[in-house]
């Protein structure tokens, strides 16, 4: 896995391309990893947030750019919020927030 002997990495941009929950997993091993970038990664779920909730605690900036099959929601972007240094987090317009989401993130509005 990629990030196994990495945790100097504090931006990781991941844009069209097969990543799962289990690389979500890898990544949840960079401890110093601040802003995370997903775009167009229909195979990362609710779980892969959470453990990378678990594992970056410093994360500030989450940015996910989904398409119709996306499969993340409430409780993995509550997980981030809650567990980690967030502040910011960038929606795609094909993205709709629930009012849930809204009430549970610091650094959003609805």
């Amino acid at each position: 896995m990629f990030a196994e002997n990495v945790s100097c990495l504090v931006e990781v941009h991941v844009e069209r391309l097969q990543v799962s929950d289990r690389g979500l997993g890898a990544a949840s091993n960079c401890l110093g990893l601040e802003i995370l970038q997903l775009v167009k990664t229909p195979e990362c779920t609710n779980v892969g947030l959470v453990v990378i909730a678990d594992g970056c605690k410093h994360l500030r900036k989450l940015h996910i750019d989904g398409s119709k099959r996306n499969r993340i929601g409430d409780e993995g972007l509550i997980a981030i919020a809650r567990r980690c240094m967030f502040q910011r987090l960038a929606p795609s317009v094909n993205w709709p927030l629930t009012k849930m989401q809204i009430r549970g993130m610091p650094g959003l509005s609805g």
